[in-house]
């Protein structure tokens, strides 16, 4: 572009830019300002860069004949001193001239010097000035400077000198290594300034050259891979530095002139003749320092707003090379200044001014029209409005604002920054609160948001104060019902108090689960004949009793709200039925009674009684009682028999061969007769039978069992004797025979068929005037044959006379005796002859 040119459209920028002139109620204010004066000598403050705390300024300090590094740490609210890192790397003039902080890491740039030759130097530290990394570029081998560094988050961009005289900027990662380089030879000169355009991405950096014509501003652009985009040249300017606004304009700055650039490059407006050494760009505004004065002006035409700040008061030979960062708060600004032929270190930190939008928001985010103010740091107020209010304020500064809505106030804090949006928000919520019984339907009961509104069954909804507990009332039943419900802002609440109603019904029944028409009764509710409700009650516990065979049974339950309960009073009856019964099963008309209930003959019942008892039913015969014991749960039927334990009892006396006999017997007590008596009904027991005979009397003990019929037997225990008397031959002798006594008996024969108890007797016998006792055992039911042999009985009858042998043995002794001597006599002769 040719000179005439850019003047021309300088021109017409210029006059059209003039047009205007907005209106400011304020201007940058000085917070505060220091100098650092590390030796009497040239000191020089060239950079300035900051993290989220600390402010870091990074330039040199000269000693005897040499220059070093020195970066110092400081506090950005007072500017106070935290920490200092000073380095001397070599004799020379070494100098750290830039910096910027990434992350946890603080870049710095600067130059290491030594006769003859100077070097580029990169450091690596972190936020607390311990140096991680040094790194060093010396392309020419020769006169080598880094003057300025920028960064888009991923990489370093450096801007400096190579061989003193050529344009050179490095690309780097953030770990140093080198991605490329860019160095511009179309002229000699020096780079003084380098950004990034937020937009484009472009990389700007301006400086100057050395023509035939003197010193001629230059200003190249370049692709983020160093490659030339565009550049051109500007007469009788030198910028120092360039910044951009969030459009992707870009505003170069120097000793003369500020210029406007589009983000296409187009020149937009020029101001000549206002130098601008350091420049930042805040909101819709440029802030440029004119030596000790901070000048503001609007974006549009570089005009300026009237209001300004002076720095650095009482101060002379400020040097041109300043640097100046925004961190959204303050700008923060370090240079150097000439006090006596002492330079030294000059930092300060200025607020400016900046839009702040305040606004009033309920607590569903909905802008409401309350009342608005901002007081300041001294309680001055310097903003009212309503609703929605945009205020200028200084950044940097903190102010307070305040609303007030729903009777409650406000406030927040807060530091001013450009385009910030306070919101103000008073928390509100709806409530809706309900009275619903137990089963969720709505009541026209009275309902009460305590201290907020009233109605009958639902009110609201009413706008309240959010973070906040309100107490919801609801009376029914001659009772208060509370909730207390928390609202938080922002949320419509639907408070139901729930009335926990229930409906509860009463009926009894029997053990057998049958309805009854029995009284019933819900205690303090309501009360019936076998059945009552349903009744509208609130949960509780309830009792309900019936009275029932003149006993009071009680149940008690538990109903919850939305319940609808039936309760079942259970009176535990049950049935019985009693009969009396013989020994033999055989149902008798005897007297039976279920005892205190019901009575009978040989039968009672079907009776009801109540269950979980024991029952006594009794019957009466033969004079006694018989009693059974019956225990009836509920719902059961009991059939119970007393059962008589009788049985039948015959008796007959028979002799010892088991032959019924017509002699007394008797069953003692009861009954007697002759041979047989009975059968009897008796009760099961021991019985005594007797029976006499022979003058004697016989007894039998007889058990008789329930349902048994014995035939008894009395037994006389007779044996038969037949008596046969024999002589020694085993002869018949009765004729001859005198007399048989037996057992006290005298007999003139030989008894045949004698019937005689069982026993031990003695038979005397007499015959032929011999007596024989011989001894007899009879058994019971022997009939015995006995045989009595008369020694001496035998012999010849003759003439019905017996002569005995005895007898007759005599006379033959007589006759023997004559022949035994007559025979002797014989032999005698004949043994004489």
């Amino acid at each position: 572009m040719g000179r005439v040119a850019v003047l021309l459209l300088l021109l017409v920028v210029l006059a059209f830019s003039q047009q205007a002139s907005p209106q400011n109620q304020l201007g940058p204010s000085l917070n505060w300002v220091v100098e650092s004066n590390p030796s009497d000598k040239d000191d020089g403050a060239l950079g300035i860069c900051h993290g989220d705390e600390y402010l870091y300024i990074v330039g040199y300090d000269e000693a005897p004949g040499d220059a070093e590094w020195r970066i110092e740490m400081r506090d950005k609210k007072s500017g106070r001193l935290v920490k200092m890192w000073i380095y001397n790397p070599s004799k020379g003039e070494d100098k750290l001239s830039d910096c910027v902080v990434i992350g946890d890491r603080l870049y710095v740039v600067g130059s290491d010097v030594t006769p003859g030759n100077a070097e580029w130097a990169i450091l690596i530290f972190d936020l607390n000035l311990t140096l991680l990394r040094l790194e060093r570029s010396n392309p020419s081998r020769g006169w080598d400077r880094a003057e300025r560094v920028t960064t888009d988050g991923k990489h370093l961009y450096i801007a400096g000198e190579e061989d003193g005289v050529w344009w050179r900027v490095e690309k780097r990662t953030l770990n140093l290594s080198l991605v490329k380089t860019y160095t511009s030879r179309r002229a000699e000169g020096s780079m003084t300034g380098i950004g990034i355009n937020p937009v484009t991405g472009r990389i700007w950096a301006v400086g100057f050259v050395i023509t035939d014509k003197g010193l001629v501003g230059r200003i190249e652009i370049l692709t983020s891979d160093l490659n030339l985009s565009n550049w051109f040249g500007v007469l009788e300017y030198i910028p120092e530095g360039v910044v951009f606004d969030s459009e992707g304009n870009s505003y170069v700055y120097g000793a003369f002139a500020i210029l406007k650039f589009s983000s296409k490059s187009e020149l937009l407006a020029y101001r000549p003749d206002e130098p601008a050494f350091a420049s930042v760009v805040v909101g819709k505004r440029l802030y440029s320092l004119d030596f000790d004065v901070l000048n503001m002006r609007e974006l549009n035409y570089l005009l300026p707003l009237g209001k300004n700040v002076t720095i650095f008061a009482n101060v002379s030979n400020i040097s041109p090379m300043w640097k100046a960062v925004f961190d959204g708060y303050s700008i923060y600004l370090a240079g150097t200044i000439n006090r006596t032929n002492d330079h030294r270190w000059l930092i300060a930190s200025v607020s400016v001014p900046v839009v702040v939008n305040i606004i009033e928001i309920d607590g569903f985010g909905r802008l409401r029209d309350w009342g608005i103010e901002v007081v300041n740091s001294t309680g001055g107020v310097v903003a009212r409005g309503r609703g929605n209010v945009t205020v200028e304020l200084l950044s940097g500064r903190t102010y307070v604002a305040k609303v007030e809505g729903l009777g409650t106030q406000i406030t927040k804090s807060f530091v001013a920054s450009d385009g910030l949006r306070v919101s103000l928000a008073i928390p509100t919520a709806l409530i809706t609160a309900r009275a619903v019984d137990g089963f969720g339907r709505v009541r026209d009961w009275a309902v009460t948001v305590v201290g907020v509104a009233e109605g009958r069954g639902a009110v609201g909804p009413v706008e309240v104060l959010g973070n906040k507990s309100y107490t919801v009332v609801v009376s029914a039943f001659g009772r208060v019902f509370n909730k207390t419900v928390y609202v938080t802002p922002g949320s419509v609440l639907n408070a139901t108090v729930a009335v926990p109603t229930a409906y509860i019904s009463a009926r009894v029944v029997d053990g057998f689960k049958r309805q009854r028409e029995w009284p019933v009764e819900i205690v303090e509710v309501g009360a019936g004949v076998g059945v009552v409700g349903p009744v509208e009650v609130l949960a509780d516990q309830y009792v309900v009793k019936s009275t029932a065979f003149g006993a009071v049974f009680n149940k008690t339950v538990s109903v919850v709200g939305g319940q609808n309960a039936t309760v079942v009073v259970e009176i535990p009856t049950g049935l019985i039925t009693a009969r009396v019964v013989d020994g033999f099963g055989a149902q008798r008309d005897w007297p039976i009674a279920v005892v205190g209930i019901a009575e009978g003959r040989g039968s009672v019942g079907p009776v009801e009684v109540l269950g979980g008892r024991r029952y006594v039913v009794t019957a009466v015969a033969f004079g006694k009682n018989f009693t059974e014991y019956v225990d009836v749960a509920a719902g059961a039927n009991k059939s119970v028999v007393v059962k008589v334990p009788t049985g039948r009892i015959a008796v007959n006396v028979v002799d010892g061969f088991g032959r019924i006999r017509e002699w007394p017997v008797e069953i003692v007590g009861l009954t007697a007769g002759k041979g047989t008596v009975g059968p009897v009904e008796v009760i099961s027991g021991s019985y005594t039978v007797k029976a006499r005979a022979f003058n004697r009397e016989f007894s039998e003990t007889i058990n008789v069992q329930a349902g048994q019929e014995i035939v008894g037997v009395v037994k006389v225990p007779t044996a038969v004797i037949n008596v046969t008397v024999l002589d020694d031959e085993r002869k018949p002798l009765d004729k001859y025979v005198e007399l048989v006594f037996v057992n006290g008996e005298t007999y003139t024969k030989p008894p045949i068929n004698l019937e005689l108890l069982a026993d031990k007797y003695q038979v005397r016998v007499r015959a032929l005037g011999k007596e024989v006792v011989q001894e007899v055992v009879l058994g019971s039911g022997e009939a015995k044959n006995v045989e009595i042999v008369v020694p001496g009985t035998a012999g010849v009858d003759i003439g019905g006379t017996r002569l005995t042998y005895t007898t007759l043995g005599a006379i033959a002794a007589g006759i023997a005796t004559s022949v035994v001597a007559v025979g002797i006599y014989a032999m005698k002769r004949r043994k004489k002859t």
